[in-house]
């Protein structure tokens, strides 16, 4: 087969395991795939690839004072390997791929090993750790090009973008004190409305109906307005007596871009300094070649400009603002999360809340508690509380409230109907994952006996000349229908609106990413590899769907706002 990599383990002439790196199958007595391991040991990898990158701190302590910004908040605080972020360009599934390998390799009696893997870094750091050998750090002249490229890039980038902001218009609108502060993206809400005078946020929904609003908007680039000047003259238009709106950017002046651009300097040198000295264990084994893509992205000069311009603003912004009551955001442990949270609880008395907005999975690490979080949580509904809990909060760490993305009731009973052999596919904003889908299809032998409506995500448009069967681009007009299955990949959030509305939904999984879907784990869910496994669910579908199984409370629902209203009286 093409491109199959895989990893041989033998016992003189014996093979005693192929595990195959890059396919998804069953495993049989010899055989073993890495995607298939990883789904089936997922509490137990979980952990591991957590413990991985917490650790890496305590294994490299004595580095991290050069990289103090403050005397007690280190730049190491904002990056990846402390946002967790798997959505994110890093190698971490591919590093959980090396800790399985690792893991089947110990239960093994083995003197012989074969390792065909396209990537020579994991195949000599693979070969040597199964070896027992001493990792030996070889510089790669044709990477330390491309590395020079990628640096000279992202200085220009960083340069540019600080220079930009020079030209920002500085006006402001005093908040009220008295007010709770809320902050998230300006890009998220509804356009049509902004354009006709009114501000709804994606995250905020219809909250300013029980609750004075300070407003502090993070500005990036959108499509509704890109002219900042005029965008923030529109945004002060919007400010009332129960609502003030301000962008966070208008708190930048001259002094704060040459400190950003000192700092991240220095913070560049001392990286460059210590990154040969950098260690990354996993069971006393050396895994750090594998890991110095991901240090080195983290690391380049617009990537650390661009979190200290979160850091050093909001620094402005708390100095020249205080507030009696609480601080609301939209929590993902993005890192200017933690400069938010840092400056808050430096300037403020008040509890500062973190939102979880979406759905929770599995695999979103992102969540995990640490020594640096908000006062409380705010879960949306009880399986995003039990997933928090899950990630080491406690009870009195985590609150319930309603769900401000999802206020309208998704619950509702479909009638009867006859089958219709109808399916819905629902595309991603991933080109790859929907790729991967569109191949699975066309592999079907019983796709084509269905009618097939197409959602398209509306970030993402999707070149039809990919499938080779008939299809409908979907409506608001169709997309209530109770269809026969509704078909999407594992990334997509949209898989949670359907289920909650009682269809019946076939997951995708990839076999070089984790199961990132929301309903993982989900015994009312189906999940397909390829398209024998698809066609295998085709075979037993029908479009009387799950009316009896669907989790009511998967999202707290009240358009009164009940518990909101107890969170705003909160005191801890």
């Amino acid at each position: 087969m093409k491109n199959l990599q895989k990893i041989i383990l033998k016992n003189n002439e014996d093979i005693i395991k192929t595990i195959y790196w890059n396919k998804f199958f069953k495993k049989n007595n010899k055989d073993i795939s890495i995607a298939n391991y990883i789904e089936n040991n997922d509490i137990f990898l979980r952990e591991k690839l957590t413990s991985v990158l917490e650790n890496f701190k305590k294994n490299n302590y004595q580095y991290f004072d050069e990289f103090k910004i403050e005397k007690d908040f280190s730049f190491w605080l904002l990056t990846n390997f402390e946002e967790k972020n798997l959505y994110k360009k890093n190698k971490f599934y591919e590093l959980t791929k090396v800790i399985a390998v690792i893991e089947i390799a110990k239960t093994l009696k083995f003197n012989d090993i074969h390792v065909d893997i396209e990537d020579k870094i994991y195949k000599e750091t693979i070969k040597n750790i199964l070896n027992n050998q001493k990792i030996k750090k070889k510089t790669n002249y044709n990477k330390f090009k491309i590395n020079f490229i990628f640096e000279l890039f992202s200085s220009f980038k960083a340069i540019f973008f600080l220079f930009r902001k020079l030209f920002f218009s500085r006006k402001k609108i005093s908040f009220n004190k008295e007010y709770n502060l809320f902050i998230s993206f300006f890009s998220y809400i509804k356009k049509e409305e902004f354009k006709k005078g009114n501000y709804i946020s994606l995250f905020w929904g219809s909250l300013k109906k029980i609750v004075n609003m300070n407003i502090l908007n993070l500005y990036i680039k959108n499509d509704i307005e890109n002219n900042f000047r005029q965008l923030n003259y529109k945004v002060h238009d919007l400010s009332n007596k129960n609502e003030i709106h301000n962008f966070l950017d208008t708190f930048l002046d001259l002094k704060t871009i040459w400190k950003i651009f000192i700092v991240s300097l220095k913070i560049k040198i001392r990286f460059h300094k210590n990154v040969n000295k950098f260690k990354f264990l996993y069971d006393n084994k050396d895994i750090s070649p594998i890991m110095l893509f991901d240090l080195g992205r983290n690391y380049l000069f617009f990537n650390i400009v661009i979190k200290l311009y979160y850091f050093y603003l909001f620094d402005n912004f708390f100095k020249k603002n205080n507030f009696n009551q609480n601080c609301f955001y939209i929590h993902e442990n993005q890192p200017w999360e933690k400069s938010l949270i840092y400056h808050w609880k430096k300037n403020n008395k008040g509890n500062i809340f973190g939102v979880v907005s979406s759905s929770v999975r599995f695999w979103d690490i992102r969540y995990k508690k640490t020594k640096f979080n908000p006062d409380v949580l705010l879960a949306n509904g009880e399986d995003s509380f039990d997933k928090l809990l899950n990630f080491g909060y406690k009870d009195s760490d985590v609150k319930k409230v309603e769900s401000l993305r999802y206020e309208r009731n998704l619950y509702f009973e479909k009638s009867e109907s006859k089958e219709k052999n109808e399916i819905l596919l629902l595309l991603d904003y991933s080109k790859k994952s929907n790729e991967l889908l569109t191949n699975v299809l066309n592999k079907s032998e019983l796709i084509k006996n269905y009618k097939i409506f197409i959602k398209e995500h509306p970030l993402n448009n999707f070149k039809s000349d990919k499938l080779n069967f008939k299809f409908y681009k979907s409506d608001e007009s169709n997309l209530k229908k109770q269809f026969d299955l509704v078909i999407c990949t594992n990334r997509t959030t949209a898989s949670v609106d359907y289920y909650l509305e009682g269809q019946k939904i076939a997951i995708l999984l990839e076999s070089d990413f984790f199961n990132f879907s929301p309903l993982k784990g989900n015994i009312h869910c189906d999940f397909f590899y390829d398209n024998i496994e698809l066609d295998q669910i085709l075979k037993n579908t029908s479009n009387k769907g799950r009316k009896n199984n669907i989790n009511s409370n998967f999202f707290l629902i009240n358009t009164e706002f009940n518990e909101w209203k107890k969170i705003f009286k909160y005191e801890k």
